[in-house]
């Protein structure tokens, strides 16, 4: 079974949840082969034969739907990232082959945020610092807020600076793919 062509979808992940690959297979269609790889390592085939496991990195973690050759895989890992492609053929021919790209992040487990105040000389005025920092994550955009309203300028900035002349609250929002 070979294939050619471009990535048919994107997906994204947490680690330690499950996601479902489409295979894009109709129930209805016999299918005599099918199989996911990925890097063209085969994970897992389906056929005639029964249901095999070709790479033990999946052990206990993946299912292939036998009629739709949906692969689920559990208990993400980052290291499950990566190029995955269904292929096969049953009693009308080939199958489009598909192609899914997944991506898997840990979830974002917590953002902290602090502040420094420094006083002008004569104390008529002030400036505060605050810092927002992210724990257990990675690819992580930040976005900067006053009184509920983004501030454009602040995007992806892991401090703002700001004078402020009444009380007002100000958010830091962390995110991930």
């Amino acid at each position: 079974v070979c294939y050619v062509g471009g990535v048919s979808s994107v997906l994204n992940g947490a680690v330690g949840e499950s996601i479902v690959l489409p295979a894009g297979v109709d129930g209805t269609v016999q299918a005599e082969l099918m199989q996911w790889s990925e890097n063209n390592k085969v994970i897992i085939q389906s056929s005639e034969k029964g249901m095999k496991l070709r790479d033990r990195a999946f052990t206990g973690r993946v299912t292939m739907s036998n009629e739709t050759g949906d692969l689920t895989i559990s208990r993400l890992r980052e290291e499950d990232s990566g190029r995955y492609v269904f292929s096969g053929f049953g009693s009308s021919g080939a199958f489009n082959p598909k192609e899914v790209e997944l991506h898997v992040y840990e979830r974002i487990s917590k953002v902290q945020l602090d502040s420094q105040v420094k006083n002008s000389t004569n104390s008529s005025s002030c400036s505060v610092t605050l810092s927002c920092s992210v724990l257990g994550s990675s690819q992580v955009a930040l976005s900067w807020s006053r009184d509920g309203q983004r501030i454009p300028e602040a995007e992806n900035r892991t401090t703002l600076t700001v004078s402020p002349s009444r009380e007002e609250p100000f958010s830091c929002t962390a995110s991930n793919p």
